[in-house]
Parts: structure tokens; C-alpha cells; sequence
């Protein structure tokens, strides 16, 4: 029996908290005062030529700016769900109980909270529990709106924070909903100090997320060497991390008919053989802007199924027998130390066969089945 991991992170922490994420601080030399308002552009969630990412964090997670600029939120889609979140109860923290979770049960497949999901803007109040905020334009962004959320950000979409002319010197705090530890903060200075400009801070996020490159290369490496025990997300610690590389290591196996793989799997993956294209991808939304579960992505096809929610004690489930033909889902399999799921798949039949996990799409994989 072969055993893989999938997915690879950075760093470490205790439990389900995440360690200190690093910051870039902007490079010194500020760029002159500038004549008008600016626009800052930063990433929600990374690419990397060199990794297949998935990372909760935001490119740069900390920008300078003055009153009346503009800042976009530019999402980089690896397959996980992100928001941009900010207001009064975001201020107050991940634990305010007002903010409306993404999903009503993590791991369970269940379809998002409305409030969460979809765009919402609240001067006063806390958001619905069960329904879609009232739908108004986008107002300029005040610092004492209650709640102000892009809700999900599909893919190549861009959340555009206007800044009010008006707002006041401080730090704002923006954040996911899908993900508590992936925050950032936006300094409001007054606009006669000097501030490093676009440039400088999108040379700030690049560097930030270089650094998140290079603390995962040695991961990375070590799993496409894995002869006995292969990954379906791979750690480089022992604790819940926010950036992740998005893949199974190796990519690549040799193995004889009517041999089991074994998935370690760290993260939320659906593990699939012959997947159609409409089962790629955890969230759809319809035209009238709903966000769904894609319920292809999530739902087993063959085998056992997995358990509903996040688990953190050791667990095996046993995907069966594929037999060479036609679309195999383990279903949404989420695990996170300190203890992960295995799941197993045998390989009746002959032939070469991609892998995929349905959750975040670059994350692929070979098995050659020989006799």
C-alpha cells in the first residue's frame, strides 16, 4: 500500500491557531506626497510559478493610505473561498459573535450564509442570520460603517474599497470570513504624510509572498521524494497554517493492479479520478448571484463516505475499489493536525489514470496502474 499527503504548509502552530503571519513592511524611501487620491492594488490569495498555492492570507495584509484613496482587492483564485470583510464588528476581532460565519458547518457541504456569501454593506446593525442583506450600491468606505463585505470574491473578480474623503486617521482592520486568521490592516494617515506609493506596496506583497514561496520549497521538495508515505496537503509543521501548497506528493506513482493509495490529507480536498468539468470548484453562483455548494464537488461517488465536518483525530476512510472507468469522488474530505484523515483507494484495472482534487483545481496527480 502506498500512503501520499496532500498539501503542503508553512510554519507551525498548536492546536487549530495559526503562528504570527509574517509582515512585509514596505520598502523605506516613501514615494513624494501625491497631488490626488491614489489606487492601491493588493492580492486576496496567491499565485507562484514555482508552487501550486493556496493561501489564506492577503497580499500585502498591511498598506498605508490616505483619506479619498482606493484600494483593490484583486482575487487570485486557487480553489479556496475568500472574502473581504470590514466595519465595526470586524474591528472588534475573530471572535465577535455578530460577524456571520461563511458556512453554517464547516465541512459539511452545507449551502453559505447569505449575509456572508453575497455583498454586504450596513451602516448600523448586525448582519441577517438567515437572509441576503438589503442590496444597495456600494458606499464609499466610511470606517464606521457596522459591516462592509465583499461577500465570496469568484474568480479574477476584484473588490474595489473606495475610501471616504472624510474618514478618519486609524487602523481598520480587514478580514475572511471563510478563514479567521487571514487578516490584514489598512493604516488611514492624515494626508500630509508621506506614504510609500502603489508601487512600493505592490513590491511589499511580492515579497511577502516570495518569503511564503521559499519557506515551502523544502516541503515541497521532500514530497516529491515520498516513497512510502504520499500526501494529499503537505505540512511542514505540526499546526494549522494559512499558507498552504496545493498538492500531492508525489504527482506521480507507479503502482500494480489491485494496489491501495493512501491520502493523508491535510486541509479540505475532494479527491477525484475522472472528474467532469462540472465538478471542479466548491462554490457556484447563479445569475441572480446566490453562491451554492457545488454539490458534484462535495458529494462521494463510490466508496465510503466521509465524515460530515472538520476532524482532528486520526480517522481512515476506505474509498473502495475503482475499476478503471467512469467519475470516482472521495466527497469533501477536511482534516487538520493534530490528527488527519487517510483516505484509500484501490486500483483494480490496468492503465493511467489523473487525479484531481475538486476543491482547488491546479492540485493534479498520475497513477500508473501496471500488472
Amino acid at each position: 500500500m502506498l500512503v501520499l499527503m496532500v498539501f503542503v504548509a508553512a510554519g507551525s502552530g498548536l492546536g487549530c491557531t495559526s503562528p504570527p503571519k509574517p509582515s512585509v513592511v514596505p520598502p523605506s524611501h516613501p514615494a513624494p506626497a501625491p497631488a490626488g487620491p491614489q489606487t492601491f492594488s493588493g492580492s486576496v490569495d496567491a499565485l507562484s510559478g514555482a508552487i501550486p498555492l493556496a493561501a489564506d492570507e492577503y497580499f500585502p495584509n498591511e498598506l498605508q493610505v490616505h483619506p479619498g484613496d482606493t484600494i483593490k482587492f484583486n482575487e487570485v483564485w486557487s480553489g479556496e473561498p475568500h472574502t473581504v470583510s470590514l466595519g465595526t464588528l470586524v474591528d472588534q476581532g475573530p471572535t465577535a459573535t455578530a460577524l456571520p460565519a461563511f458556512f453554517p458547518r464547516p465541512g459539511r457541504g452545507g449551502d453559505p450564509i447569505a449575509a456572508a456569501a453575497q455583498p454586504c454593506f450596513l451602516d448600523t446593525g448586525t448582519p441577517p442570520a438567515t437572509t441576503a442583506c438589503p442590496r444597495v450600491g456600494q458606499p464609499a468606505f466610511s470606517g464606521v460603517q457596522a459591516f462592509y463585505s465583499s461577500g465570496w470574491l469568484p474568480p479574477t473578480s476584484t473588490f474595489a474599497v473606495a475610501l471616504s474623503p472624510t474618514i478618519k486617521p486609524g487602523t481598520y482592520t480587514f478580514r475572511c470570513l471563510v478563514h479567521p486568521n487571514m487578516t490584514g490592516k489598512i493604516d488611514v494617515v492624515p494626508p500630509a504624510r508621506t506614504i510609500p506609493g502603489p508601487a512600493q506596496v505592490t513590491a511589499a506583497g511580492t515579497a511577502q509572498l516570495n518569503a511564503a514561496v521559499a519557506a515551502l520549497a523544502p516541503a515541497v521538495a521532500d514530497a516529491s521524494l515520498v516513497t512510502a508515505t504520499n500526501v494529499a496537503g503537505i505540512t511542514t509543521g505540526d499546526g494549522v497554517t494559512t499558507i498552504l501548497a496545493a498538492t500531492f506528493g508525489p504527482t506521480e506513482l507507479d503502482v500494480g493492479v489491485g494496489q491501495t493509495v493512501a491520502f493523508n490529507v491535510y486541509g479540505m480536498h475532494a479527491i477525484a479520478v475522472a472528474p467532469p468539468d462540472s465538478a471542479v470548484g466548491l462554490l457556484t453562483q447563479g445569475p441572480d448571484g446566490v453562491v451554492h455548494v457545488n454539490n458534484a464537488a462535495v458529494r462521494n461517488v463510490g466508496g465510503e463516505a466521509p465524515p460530515l465536518g472538520v476532524q482532528t483525530r486520526a480517522r481512515t476512510v476506505f474509498g473502495g475499489s475503482y475499476q478503471g472507468s467512469g467519475f470516482h469522488n472521495s466527497g469533501l474530505l477536511t482534516s487538520l493536525p493534530p490528527g488527519l484523515l487517510t483516505y484509500r483507494l484501490q486500483f483494480s484495472a490496468p492503465g493511467t489514470y489523473s487525479l484531481r482534487c475538486l476543491v482547488h483545481p491546479a492540485m493534479a496527480a498520475t497513477v500508473k496502474v501496471g500488472p
